[in-house]
């Protein structure tokens, strides 16, 4: 993935942010489904299944810049795949703590 930030100074120690991101995702997808007798129902795809696919994602958070080019992140991130070939849909909700590096 490929992020981009956009930081709202609200302190001088603290600021808020938005960020997006793309890049590729290789995804895997196995699963079966039994009936009430535990009897196999469904099995797709047969014998799983595997692609590549466009993925995005996208985040609010608060940083607590701890130098002028280290910081300390606390976010939310959403992520997705589209295309998916094999899945109706594939995402999912973060909550995520990161270091950050700014040059």
């Amino acid at each position: 993935m490929l992020n981009g930030y956009y930081e709202i100074p609200m302190t001088d120690a603290f600021a808020g942010y938005d960020m997006a991101g793309l890049g590729y995702a290789k995804y895997e997808v196995d699963y079966k489904v039994y009936d009430s007798d535990n009897d196999l129902a469904l099995d797709y795809p047969p014998g799983g299944g595997s692609n590549n696919a466009f993925a995005y994602k996208a985040g609010v958070g608060v940083t607590y810049n701890c130098t002028d080019h280290m910081a300390v992140d606390l976010g939310y991130e959403y992520q997705g795949v589209a295309d998916t070939d094999l899945a109706d849909s594939i995402n999912s909700h973060n909550v995520v703590l990161s270091f950050r590096y700014k040059f």
